[in-house]
């Protein structure tokens, strides 16, 4: 078996033809962790006819239950691939810097005024260094939107609940068409241990655009609770009509209460007593 290598490095390239490169009036990232709403967000930007986002074209593959060879790395002591998704459906496997590179072009030369993806922290971002470089350049124009989450325990719920929507749906979000899921018997163990690693990670989560110039802070639980708000101040940042009515495909999965979303609530409520944890319960 191939050695496994850490995810690939590349050294930082400023490129002197870029000049020539088209990009859009508002190039913008969404930059995110998992179960922060970065879908429904997408959702939400693409019923906009100014507005291209992207989802996961610069995607990881968990290879966990596969022959690892020269193409796998760890990260965290897992097992990825690189995966790039392209216009089309179309999908590369293991991806050379010059391809991610040009689709990164791509998205952001489209004819919309305003085009962009997500971005996953920290994963994504350190697995794909020359999609980073790319963005750095583009630092002066581009629109960076940090979608964060307040509460670490929903998000921890969120999680499991995902596991459930994969296992039914083979996808990670519900449609809005598709029923809210009932509450889910929650590996507490598993949570308390996933929602402290997010809670510790914050701040360098938040820090991490520092070295951006535009930057939106978008809170997922504020988007939910004043969306008419959110949503105006979000097109106002990607400087297009803010005016425009804008629809998700999605459906939130979980209920917002979280004695309501969790059938053993009682005993999440013992495991996180007395911790930092104990603020987010209800």
């Amino acid at each position: 078996m191939s050695t496994l290598h850490q995810p690939p490095s590349y050294p930082t390239v400023r490129y002197t033809n870029r000049h020539h490169q088209q990009v859009c009036t508002a190039p913008f990232v969404i930059w995110f962790r998992e179960r922060s709403g970065s879908s429904y967000l997408c959702s939400l930007l693409n019923s906009h006819p100014d507005i291209l986002c992207r989802r996961e074209d610069f995607d990881l593959l968990r290879i966990e239950d596969y022959e690892a060879d020269e193409n796998s790395f760890q990260f965290k002591h897992k097992l990825y691939r690189r995966q790039l998704k392209c216009f089309g459906n179309t999908t590369i496997e293991n991806p050379t810097r010059e391809e991610t590179v040009q689709q990164f072009r791509k998205i952001m030369g489209q004819k919309r005024k305003a085009c962009g993806f997500k971005f996953k922290f920290d994963i994504q971002i350190a697995c794909f260094p020359e999609i980073v470089d790319e963005l750095h350049w583009l630092n002066r124009h581009l629109r960076v939107i940090l979608l964060t989450r307040e509460n670490f325990l929903k998000q921890a719920v969120s999680r499991q609940n995902m596991e459930r929507i994969q296992f039914t749906e083979n996808s990670a979000n519900l449609g809005k068409n598709k029923l809210r899921l009932p509450p889910v018997k929650l590996d507490v163990a598993r949570a308390v241990h996933y929602a402290t690693r997010v809670m510790e990670s914050d701040v360098r989560f938040k820090n991490s655009v520092a070295r951006f110039h535009h930057v939106k802070t978008v809170v997922y639980e504020n988007l939910l609770t004043e969306p008419q708000n959110e949503i105006k101040e979000i097109l106002e940042f990607l400087d297009v009509d803010s005016e425009r009515s804008v629809s998700a495909k999605l459906r939130k999965a979980t209920s917002n209460c979280l004695s309501e979303a969790v059938e053993n609530y009682d005993e999440l409520v013992t495991a996180v007593s007395g911790s930092a944890l104990e603020a987010y319960l209800d």
